[in-house]
């Protein structure tokens, strides 16, 4: 029982923590495009190209991660897969950001 509620909290702070930094990276994506480029036009064509990548992931996601519970018999391979994203977008983001700087 002490268990079971130990895990529970440990979930929630861990959900809450995945949460507050998905939120972050929300924002942070939103500026990107403005750090690449002047032109509005170049702006408007990198924030529709974000855009479309998130819908199309959180359209495909539930799925792919469904597969990925039902082959592994866990939620941790799901888990897993999605730390692996997170962290290849991060390094996606400060690669681009890095590049601008440069420029």
């Amino acid at each position: 029982e002490k268990e079971t509620e130990l895990a529970r909290a440990r979930a929630l702070a861990q959900v809450s923590a995945g949460g507050a930094s998905t939120g972050a990276l929300l924002v942070l994506s939103l500026k990107l495009p403005l750090d690449l480029f002047e032109s509005a036009g170049d702006v408007a064509a990198l924030s529709g190209l974000i855009f479309a990548f998130g819908y199309w992931t959180g359209g495909a996601a539930p799925f792919a991660l469904g597969v990925l519970r039902d082959a592994s018999g866990t939620f941790g391979a799901s888990f897993a897969a999605l730390g692996v994203l997170s962290m290849g977008l991060l390094a996606i983001s400060v690669w681009l950001t890095v590049r601008s700087r440069a420029a």
